[in-house]
């Protein structure tokens, strides 16, 4: 929330948030991870570091 990645109001001293704007951020934060797992899925195989 603090920076900005997730909209939220205030409702005096709590934080308020929609459930559209966790919808969204989980898809961006889906959308973000993803290549990032398949490399470091792809760096495990190359490494032999599966069971």
């Amino acid at each position: 929330m603090d920076d900005g990645r997730l909209d939220f109001r205030m409702v005096g001293t709590h934080h308020r948030i929609s459930m559209a704007s966790i919808d969204a951020f989980r898809i961006a934060e889906r959308e973000w991870r993803g290549p990032i797992l398949s490399e470091l899925a792809r760096l495990q195989n190359d490494a032999g570091l599966l069971e």
